[in-house]
């Protein structure tokens, strides 16, 4: 999820469903009185802030990403194209 705050404002647009392939969609408008309030309502909501940074004087972009939790082991990466034609099949 992206979020663009006015510091000024506090007026922040929300966009989420982030892929550098597509242009983001917009979420609406948030606003929050501080950038420390913004994060930690975000955190309240599952996410964590990936980055934080200066679009241009009085704008900051936060990109935040679900925070994952899960005990499962990470998947085995295939190390070759005959693997990974076998795993699909």
């Amino acid at each position: 999820m992206l979020l663009v705050r006015d510091d000024e404002t506090g007026w922040a647009h929300v966009a989420y469903d982030i892929d550098p392939r597509r242009r983001p969609r917009c979420a609406g408008f948030v606003q929050v009185e501080t950038e420390h309030a913004l994060v930690r309502a975000m955190d309240t909501q599952g996410f964590r802030l990936a980055a934080a940074y200066r679009v241009e004087d009085g704008l900051t972009a936060f990109l935040f990403g679900r925070a994952v939790t899960s005990t499962s082991p990470p998947p085995v990466l295939v190390s070759s194209r005959a693997a990974a034609d076998a795993e699909r099949a």
